[in-house]
């Protein structure tokens, strides 16, 4: 599925977040992986990469006069060095411009079929990876973007769902990462049924089951036999299922919250429930990463 990885990185280790997932998945898919920088032109002078772009050129002393895309150069090439001995092709790439151009253009033209950004989870990004930097990238790339948010393993992947999604067999790519990362898949449905609005207990007889129960159960019959196939060709173990009533964005970070969710997969498209001002919502307010599919 996932044959083509860029990583975008800037030297600084909130980038290097997106190595450990880009690897295993490399790895899983048998996938090429491309590190790409970026550099302006004003940053073609005498810094060390790991300074983390936050002290000038003009206030280090620096004793390598390397220029900056020699630095970046050699940068991105010992990364791919140490990592030689795992089995996945490595490329890497230093182009001249803003960052948010620079990876969607290498988007365009290499066509990856999935693009790993690191971010931070609570006081932005590097500067290579600026939040507007971020968003520009999942809006205007051609492929998906995951943003991850720290170092720590995904253990736990959130795949917000609904008919349409089942009845697509569009669950692959979350089914797919969570095989690779081995990692539990949850699938949560969101609703805007009374009953599920207002809770499951009011007005049940007795003996009857609860109205989300019911939801569930219904919605993964129709589809059972293409979910028992995603467990089979990916290896996953069984998903955790839920059906929560609300807001799509509040339910979303709530159970992320509950559940200590490390990834969250939405699916951009036409309909209210996956805008991407949702997903804008989740990045912002969640500290779990984020992947964004595109239709």
């Amino acid at each position: 599925m996932f044959k083509k990885i860029l990583v975008p990185l800037d030297g600084s280790q909130l980038s290097e977040f997106a190595l450990n997932p880009a690897l295993a998945l490399a790895q899983a898919n048998k996938a090429e992986l491309i590190l790409m920088s970026a550099i302006m032109d004003k940053e073609m002078v005498e810094v060390e990469v790991d300074e983390y772009y936050e002290t000038s050129a003009s206030s280090l002393t620096p004793p390598n006069t390397m220029p900056m895309r020699a630095r970046m150069e050699n940068y991105l090439d010992s990364i791919a060095e140490t990592r030689a001995g795992i089995g996945v092709p490595i490329r890497t790439l230093v182009l001249e411009g803003d960052a948010a151009s620079c990876v969607v253009e290498t988007a365009v033209s290499l066509q990856p079929n999935l693009i790993i950004m690191g971010t931070h989870g609570r006081s932005g990004v590097s500067r290579l990876l600026l939040g507007s930097v971020t968003q520009k990238v999942w809006h205007q790339a051609p492929c998906p973007v995951m943003a991850v948010r720290d170092a720590q393993p995904i253990k736990n992947i959130l795949m917000p769902i609904d008919q349409e999604l089942l009845a697509e067999h569009a669950l692959d790519p979350g089914f797919a990462i969570g095989s690779a990362l081995s990692a539990q898949v949850h699938l949560l449905i969101v609703s805007q049924d009374s009953a599920l609005m207002h809770g499951d207990d009011i007005e049940i007889a007795p003996g009857e089951k609860p109205f989300s129960q019911k939801l569930a159960e219904d919605m993964y019959n129709q589809e059972g036999a293409y979910l028992v196939d995603l467990e089979e060709r990916y290896g996953t173990v069984k998903p955790i299922t839920a059906v929560r009533g609300g807001k799509e964005e509040d339910v979303i970070l709530a159970y992320a919250a509950e559940n200590n969710i490390d990834l969250i997969v939405c699916r951009s498209s036409n309909r209210r429930w996956f805008q991407t001002s949702i997903s804008d919502k989740v990045m912002r307010d969640s500290q779990s990463s984020l992947l964004v599919l595109k239709r």
